[in-house]
């Protein structure tokens, strides 16, 4: 199992979308970019399922999780579990049912692709919350900026700040 930015690129463009459907044609073509063979079949269906959970999961912790580390540490949790309970036994269960493996060998091809992809599940994880965060502390900025913005010209209030250090002032128009 070598790690790529597949599953990132696949996994935090459910941040970007309003509709999960969007996401989902990302993580369709992200599936596309291999490895092909007999992976192809299970890599498409680990994402078409995996994708959507994720949009569904991202949009439940924006209306219940406030906190950007408890937010960010949900992330990280649920991606391990997605890899662990979702893209790993969809990719064996997809391999049975294609024909690729047989019946005795489930649990031993569960174990060998688990163990092949501990450290992409950690990067994945790792990484998606990243930007998962900075996305959602970004959007959080902006409106707390325009908030402000509105109550101040609404009010005909002026505001200044002074940069001590360097001291630079900075006004707003009203001031």
């Amino acid at each position: 199992g070598v790690s790529d930015a597949r599953e990132i690129v696949a996994l935090t463009s459910v941040v970007f979308f309003p509709n999960w459907l969007y996401a989902l044609g990302v993580g369709l073509l992200a599936a596309l970019g291999g490895p092909f063979g007999n992976a192809l079949i299970p890599t498409f269906v680990m994402h078409a399922f995996a994708i959507p959970v994720a949009w569904f999961f991202l949009n439940w912790l924006k209306r219940h999780v406030q906190n950007y580390v408890l937010f960010t540490l949900a992330w990280i949790v649920f991606i391990v579990f997605l890899y662990v309970l979702v893209y790993s036994p969809l990719f064996v269960l997809t391999n049975y049912f294609t024909g690729v493996i047989k019946s005795p060998q489930l649990l031993q091809t569960y174990r060998l692709f688990f163990a092949g992809v501990k450290l992409e599940a950690l990067i994945t994880a790792v990484i998606s919350a990243l930007i998962v965060s900075f996305v959602q502390m970004q959007k959080r900025i902006w409106e707390d900026s325009l908030q402000l913005n509105l109550a101040t010209e609404g009010a005909g209030l002026g505001l200044w700040d002074w940069h001590i250090i360097s001291d630079k002032k900075t006004y707003n128009d009203l001031w």
